[in-house]
């Protein structure tokens, strides 16, 4: 009598603790596949780290070291009068089909720390996205559509629900080479 109920017991154990194990797996795997912002981390797609250059002479950095995005036209950038240079700190990062150092295409969110008369303003939040990236070219756009709200957000979270392709932004990009 006692050796049934034993094995009662030792197998409602082991449902519990496959129940548990099951539970566990699930509440991993989802953290693993939702987005995440950077709070100090670098920038987790590693072929966007650099420098590039445009035929038309514009330039690009990603910098993971500062977590720094910076964008100019010519040979260097002023920030000054009449630019749309503009620089800012990379706060959160998507990436469209969130695979470590696999992805494409994704977005960058920045928090404008420099900016020329037409780039967006000063400690407001700005979108660049970019797509078609492979070790050597890229192509890349900063958020801008005619009668939108260029200027950049006041929060990530309204730059990110702003500045979308569904929206109508990122209607031209540029192709950029790494220097």
């Amino acid at each position: 009598m006692f050796s049934s109920f034993s094995s009662f017991k030792k197998g409602v154990f082991v449902k519990k603790a496959f129940s548990f194990f099951f539970a566990l797996c699930l509440v991993m795997g989802a953290a693993l596949f939702t987005g995440c912002d950077l709070d100090g981390d670098e920038v987790r797609v590693a072929e966007l780290s650099g420098n590039w250059i445009s035929a038309g002479g514009d330039h690009f950095i990603v910098d993971t070291t500062n977590n720094t995005f910076s964008y100019w036209f010519g040979t260097e950038p002023s920030y000054g009068d009449g630019s749309m240079d503009y620089k800012g700190n990379i706060v959160g990062e998507v990436l469209a089909d969130k695979t470590l150092l696999q992805s494409k295409y994704g977005y960058l969110t920045i928090q404008i720390t420099y900016a020329g008369e037409y780039g967006p303003t000063v400690g407001k939040y700005f979108v660049i996205h970019w797509k078609e990236l492979t070790p050597s070219a890229v192509e890349e756009a900063g958020a801008y559509k005619e009668g939108g709200n260029n200027n950049g957000m006041d929060s990530i979270a309204e730059a990110e629900a702003e500045y979308t392709v569904d929206n109508g932004y990122f209607g031209m990009f540029g192709a950029y080479s790494k220097e």
